[in-house]
């Protein structure tokens, strides 16, 4: 029997709550999201159990960053307060680190003849 993986599901609500125009990017794929003043979306997160999503605030906005397996959707609130789906977005698994190795070089070997 296989055993089940454990999901993990996350939610943040971002506002823009400047008078300027702010950016919300979304990685690593970079999907922006152009923030109005006063703009709010809820950014979901679904996936294999893993790391959190992270949050970094920036000078022109934003930055969420999803984990490996997930799936972002992207969700504009309403005036009512109600979030409407806008976007998803998947967030692939990464390939595994290549691995380098270094061989010395062979050596000539003086007096093989002997």
């Amino acid at each position: 029997m296989v055993p089940e993986e454990k999901e993990q599901v996350a939610r943040v609500r971002i506002r823009n709550g400047s008078d300027r125009m702010a950016r919300m990017t979304l990685r690593p794929l970079g999907s922006i999201y152009e923030m109005t003043p006063g703009a709010e979306y809820e950014v979901r997160a679904r996936g294999p159990a893993g790391d959190p999503p992270r949050v970094e605030y920036v000078e022109e906005g934003v930055i969420v960053m999803g984990w490996p397996g997930c799936v972002l959707s992207v969700h504009l609130v309403d005036p009512f307060g109600v979030p409407r789906l806008t976007d998803m977005v998947r967030v692939v698994r990464a390939p595994p680190a290549l691995e380098l190795r270094l061989h010395p070089p062979e050596r000539e070997r003086a007096g093989d003849d002997e």
